[in-house]
């Protein structure tokens, strides 16, 4: 697959996912962070040769809600955007390219819960998205390690008369590590080579929130 095609698939099919999800542990009550969320984090992820980055930009204004700018980098180009928001019950994809997504579009359903399920029924402009996601809590192994990683999986999408599948891993401390996306059975699948977290004194979701 090209990078105008994956990148038109990432940016048509909640991209490539970026967000933050925060739990209390029973023992200690300290936030558990599943993925990163600071200005500057950077991951690295490979499709065979091909090598492409995910990086938090910024925090910007969409609408009232401030939400995570994430670019797309392909040989030091942005080739992609997309703005997401961190909310109470999930972490939505609020805008791809500009263009925004009514309702915001839930893809990960907090507080983190194996087996939990939502659906979703969203619009980009003329196009609808569409379909149920559920959770699962599994191993994984990609070229940057192995995790213990909240999968969450989406099904019985569609993209015109394409059947659209997908899987995003997230691993605590970490982030996404694995992202699989397959339409009408041909599978793309970018998995973490390397992950650079943001400087401590970076913006983060948290410092976002009014």
């Amino acid at each position: 697959m090209t990078i105008r095609m994956l990148g038109r698939t990432a940016a048509l099919f909640l991209a490539l996912s970026v967000g933050a999800i925060a739990q209390e542990t029973a023992e200690d009550k300290v936030p558990l962070v599943i993925f990163p969320n600071a200005v500057g984090s950077e991951w690295t992820f490979q499709n065979g040769a091909m090598q492409i980055a995910e990086r938090i930009a910024a925090y910007e204004k969409v609408g009232d809600e401030s939400c995570a700018r994430l670019d797309t980098i392909y040989d030091g180009k942005v080739v992609a955007s997309e703005h997401i928001a961190f909310r109470k019950d999930g972490i939505y994809r609020v805008a791809i390219a500009g263009k925004r997504i009514e309702p915001a579009f839930l893809f990960v359903k907090l507080p983190p819960e194996h087996g939990a399920q939502w659906k979703v029924k969203s619009r980009i402009g003329d196009d609808e998205l569409s379909g149920e996601f559920n959770a699962l809590i599994t191993e994984v192994t990609v070229p940057a390690g192995k995790f213990q990683a909240l999968s969450v999986l989406g099904k019985n999408f569609k993209a015109g008369d394409k059947k659209l599948e997908f899987e995003t891993a997230f691993a605590p401390g970490v982030g996404k590590v694995r992202h699989a996306v397959r339409i009408d059975g041909r599978e793309t699948l970018l998995e973490l080579k390397a992950f650079a977290p943001g400087p401590a004194d970076a913006p983060t979701a948290d410092d976002a929130k009014p």
